[in-house]
This record gives structure tokens, C-alpha cells and sequence, in this order.
């Protein structure tokens, strides 16, 4: 396929929607290497880019433009570029101070809050704490259908770290047409999304101006958490070890102490008869029961039950939880970097 005919500039008075092409993400690589930039604009064919032609391009849009920078996770591709090019950093901060960022995800999960809906009705799931796809959003508000072009193993997005280095105009045409309409889907999308706000503005009663004044905030806060997932953290292997030591120690004292009370079977699984029988005897007539009437055996109910042995069975399921959660996932940063990815937004507000 014959690449798009390059635009010379970007129109700064339209907005700008923005994707990137990368190679896959993993362990310690939530920002990488970036095999190509499209973007799109009203009355414009989209068009592919190299980063290194891009970075000039989208400056100068910055510099010269008041409009909206469009995206989909919009923090990720920021970033890719940013690390391709860190003079990049102080224009996409601008961007991001001056409020012109817009992210089709968080935009949406916003207005279902706003709309009060526990389910969205156009995409037919809750997206609010999980989260949107562009492939949900692209076939729920504008009917475009991507069918397994996302998810599929042999998808072209499973395979640009491939192409990192050569020139687009030895791409494959499915290649560069995977680009150009995630590019182009992003554009419908937002200007959508913009286009209702507009309707819901005049179908008030006294057509005020409809806001999402946490909009900016949410965005911003998307960029700030990508970066901490991005730049990660390890854990040190000796005290990781001496932690992990300790913890064994202690869970395996506790698990012969529980054995002899038969609260614990010779397998290590817990006898949960063993268990209700000694919660009845703690709490008498105040035995705690679910509403089925089976008696409750949480944590919470076997440290209040002023019971030594079930106060050391609380302790060693938390030992338990600590080992299995928590330990290979030290264990892990230790090796590697550990990046953890934060969700900027879920129905009770909280990141």
C-alpha cells in the first residue's frame, strides 16, 4: 500500500488526534521503543510519521495551536515520544498545563459518571472502574468495527517492535493501514464526544455551559501515574530474602501449633467445622452469622473472638497472604523492574 501523502505542517486550528505504533509493552517497558506516529485531522487523510519526522511537526502544533490534543490512553503515547525525545518534554507539559489534552477513555468513564449509568447503554458493559477500549468506544459511539484486528495473536499492533528502524515506505500495507485507522477512529470518536457535549449543553433548560470540571484533572493525574508505572521501582535481593525467611519461619511454627488444635489438617488446609465449632464457643449468643446462617470465620471475626488459637489462625492466614501475594512480587523486583499501573479513576473517585 502507497503511505499516505504526508501533510507539511499540522493545522494548528484543528485539533490533533495522535497514536503511536510500538513494540509490545512488558516488565519494566511501560514507555517503549516507537515504531511510528499517526495522527488525523477534520477534512485531512490521516497520515504516518516516523518519530524522529513527527517531533518537529507536533512542536510547532503546540506552539501555534489552542485546540485539543486527541487520544486514547493518551499518557502512554506522550510518554513513548517523550522518551524518544526528551526536548519533547517541556511542549507536552505545556500541553497538559494549559488543559488541551484530551483522552476519549477518561472522557467517557466521566460522562457515564455523570449520566449516572451503572452500565453503559451504547458500549453495553460498566466501563467507569475498568476501564473503555478504543474498540469498544469506536463500535458503541461511532460504529466503526475493528472485529479481531485488536485481539488477534497475528494483529498487526502484536508486531510493529518488528518494523522499529524501517522506512514506512517498505511496510506492509496492512501495517500502515492499522495505523492510519486507530488514528483516524481516535478523531471520530472525540470530535463525537465533543459534538454531544454541545447537545447536552443546549437541551438544558437554560443552556448553560456543560462542564467536566474533573476532566483536566483526571488527565493529568493519568500522565503523573504513567510516569511513576513507567520509572518503577526495585527491591533489594538481601532483605528481600531475610523477609521472606522470616515469614516462612514464623508460618511454619504457627502451623504446628494450630495442627495440634486440629484448626489446621496435616496438609496444611484449614478444617472449617474444627473452626465454626470454636467461633460458637467464643462468641456464645453473639456468634456472627451470614445471612444463610452459616457461621462467619473472617479474619476480622477470629481476632476479636478473644480465642488464643483462632487469634493464631488469623495470624497465619495473614501469613499466608503475604507469602502468596505480596513475596513473588518482591521476589520479582528484585530481578527486574517493577511497574506498577495505576487506574487514575473508579466510581467512588478514588485512583
Amino acid at each position: 500500500m502507497k503511505k499516505e501523502k504526508e501533510q507539511e505542517h499540522l493545522n494548528p486550528a484543528l485539533p490533533l488526534a495522535l497514536d503511536t505504533e510500538t513494540e509490545l509493552i512488558g516488565a519494566g517497558r511501560l514507555a517503549p521503543r516507537c515504531a511510528c506516529v499517526t495522527v488525523a485531522q477534520q477534512r485531512q487523510r490521516a497520515a504516518i510519521y516516523t518519530p524522529r519526522d513527527m517531533v518537529p511537526l507536533l512542536k510547532r502544533w503546540i506552539v501555534e495551536s489552542d485546540q485539543w490534543l486527541i487520544g486514547h490512553n493518551i499518557a502512554y503515547d506522550l510518554l513513548v515520544l517523550t522518551r524518544f525525545a526528551p526536548d519533547l518534554c517541556s511542549f507536552v507539559w505545556y500541553l497538559y498545563d494549559t488543559g488541551r489534552v484530551w483522552d476519549l477513555g477518561i472522557h467517557e468513564r466521566l460522562y457515564c459518571l455523570g449520566m449516572g449509568w451503572s452500565m453503559h447503554p451504547a458500549i453495553g458493559k460498566p466501563i467507569v472502574t475498568g476501564g473503555v477500549s478504543l474498540a469498544d468506544l469506536a463500535r458503541g459511539l461511532v460504529s466503526v468495527e475493528y472485529g479481531s484486528l485488536k485481539s488477534s495473536s497475528s494483529s498487526p499492533r502484536m508486531h510493529y517492535g518488528d518494523l522499529i528502524d524501517t522506512p514506512l515506505d517498505q511496510w506492509d500495507e496492512a501495517n500502515v493501514r492499522y495505523a492510519l485507522m486507530d488514528a483516524d477512529t481516535t478523531l471520530t470518536v472525540g470530535l463525537y464526544q465533543m459534538d454531544r457535549l454541545e447537545e447536552v449543553q443546549w437541551s438544558t433548560a437554560n443552556h448553560e455551559k456543560i462542564e467536566l470540571p474533573s476532566q483536566s484533572l483526571q488527565i493529568r493525574a493519568a500522565w503523573a501515574l504513567h510516569h511513576l508505572g513507567a520509572w518503577g521501582l526495585r527491591t533489594c535481593p538481601q532483605r528481600v530474602n531475610e523477609w521472606t525467611d522470616t515469614l516462612t519461619s514464623e508460618h511454619s511454627t504457627l502451623a504446628d501449633e494450630l495442627k495440634k488444635t486440629g484448626l489446621i489438617r496435616e496438609n496444611g488446609k484449614k478444617d472449617l467445622s474444627v473452626i465454626r465449632e470454636r467461633v460458637a464457643v467464643a462468641y456464645g449468643d453473639t456468634t456472627p452469622r451470614s445471612e444463610k446462617g452459616n457461621i462467619q470465620t473472617s479474619g476480622e471475626i477470629l481476632k476479636e473472638s478473644g480465642d488464643d488459637k483462632l487469634i493464631q489462625l488469623a495470624e497465619y492466614q495473614d501469613l499466608d497472604k503475604l507469602k502468596g501475594t505480596f513475596g513473588p512480587t518482591l521476589t520479582s523486583a528484585s530481578k527486574r523492574t517493577l511497574s506498577p499501573r495505576w487506574n487514575p479513576l473508579v466510581r467512588s473517585g478514588r485512583v
